[in-house]
């Protein structure tokens, strides 16, 4: 049970199995449709190979750094910097996190110095995106409209 809670450990625990249990089908619903796509459908271009990284856990890491491999490879297109890359550091905090408190649970070295390195990591991913996320918005590249100028008309003239 969750310790410190009080009164409200029942309640709180319950609460948080219903939130587990819909994530959980989220979770399915769109592995679904991602591997669909992957399945039956040409191969997502670079800019949204890095959105692939939000679906977290064993199969989704394991497909997200194949689909990354795929593209950083020679005769891959590479992948483009954009503010998808955000998602790189969603499961890798989660990773560590959890690392670490499996560190605080356990006492293990092994977990200490994993933990650790995994902190490491994260926060040189979390560098590098938070550098171009700066560098993009400050030149003008990374936030650019993708609405071609005839449409903006369009859409002033109707808002008239």
């Amino acid at each position: 049970m969750l310790p410190y809670v009080g009164s409200l450990q029942i309640p709180m625990t319950f609460f948080i199995i219903a939130l587990f249990g819909v994530t959980f089908f989220l979770f399915i619903m769109v592995s679904g449709l991602v591997y669909f796509r992957l399945v039956y459908h040409s191969h997502l271009s670079g800019q949204t190979v890095p959105s692939l990284w939000v679906e977290i856990g064993p199969i989704g890491m394991a497909m997200s750094t194949l689909y990354t491999m795929l593209h950083l490879r020679k005769s891959g297109e590479g992948i483009s910097f954009d503010l998808g890359w955000w998602s790189y550091v969603f499961p890798i905090g989660s990773f560590t996190s959890g690392t670490y408190a499996l560190e605080k649970l356990t006492g293990s070295n092994f977990f200490a110095v994993a933990s650790t390195v995994q902190l490491s990591i994260l926060w040189i991913c979390f560098i590098i995106v938070i550098w171009n996320t700066s560098s993009g918005i400050i030149n003008g590249k990374l936030l650019k409209s993708r609405i071609p100028l005839s449409e903006t008309r369009h859409l002033s003239l109707i808002n008239k």
